[in-house]
């Protein structure tokens, strides 16, 4: 998908690289997000922030720049099949991000023929991108997976992080949990189905309170989950393991994240 960002991305790539021959490569991959963590059983969505990159292949040297934070990764392969990377991401430091850009990278690096490949934990990107793209979710049951639509045209997710995002729970009350998130689960698969997008939603409201329950959130999640619940549109909202995602009316979204960021500096200070 091309976008502004795309364009001033490619831009910057040949402003470092220069406009030398050769066919250049383009990927986005957004950042999965597990809304339902039953263990082994989990359903998950693939957000629109993530990672942009751009490769060319080049010589016998693959050269990985962020384009964000200057840092340039070398690495040598063999046979001419070396590769100049650009890329980008939306929202550094979050939880699931460096293995998107691993993905990504992967992505390209293999569409273009080279043989460097980044070693990393990406199966959930890669299962997200399968089975879940825009308007579908990825539903995990054991070993096997499969898509659900995820009818949103009528809601924006937004994502929030905390400087600390930490549950912290004995393993007996996690196993209470990973239980519980089943049954919400199946509920939101059934709900979804029927594009009952209600059902879906009070899954989620139901599956933070267990959290809360449960799970111990630290200050600063529960102090962004206050702030999240206080925005007029918000529908639905819980603690995920990159932040805390809401699911807000469209025409209300922005003046809910105005909302939230003034509830949550007013109670933290930052």
């Amino acid at each position: 998908m091309y976008t502004e960002k795309s364009v001033d991305l490619k831009r910057d790539f040949y402003a470092r690289y220069g406009k030398t021959s050769g066919r250049l490569f383009f990927k986005k991959v957004g950042l999965p997000c597990t809304i339902f963590d039953g263990g082994k059983n989990s359903l998950m969505l693939t957000l629109d922030c993530g990672v942009r990159v751009y490769g060319r292949q080049c010589g016998d040297v693959l050269k990985v720049l962020n384009c964000d934070t200057n840092v340039c990764d070398v690495h040598f392969v063999k046979n001419g099949r070396g590769a100049q990377i650009l890329y980008s991401v939306d929202i550094p430091d979050v939880k699931g991000m460096k293995d998107t850009v691993l993905y990504a990278i992967n992505v390209v690096l293999r569409e273009m023929g080279s043989t460097g490949r980044l070693i990393g934990e990406y199966d959930t990107v890669a299962l997200c991108e399968k089975y879940a793209p825009y308007g579908w979710c990825a539903v995990k049951e054991g070993d096997t997976a499969k898509s659900i639509p995820m009818p949103l045209g009528e809601y924006n997710i937004i994502l929030m992080r905390t400087r600390k995002n930490r549950l912290v729970a004995p393993a007996e009350l996690t196993d209470r949990f990973h239980i519980s998130e089943y049954e919400r689960i199946k509920a939101s698969v059934t709900g979804l189905k029927e594009c009952r997008t209600d059902a879906f939603f009070d899954m989620v409201n139901e599956s933070q309170n267990s959290v809360e329950r449960l799970l111990s959130p630290s200050e600063e999640l529960m102090q962004g989950i206050n702030a999240v619940r206080s925005a007029d549109g918000v529908r639905a909202s819980k603690i995920c393991g990159c932040g805390i995602i809401a699911f807000c009316e469209k025409d209300r979204t922005d003046s809910a994240i105005i909302r939230i960021n003034n509830e949550y500096k007013s109670a933290m200070g930052y």
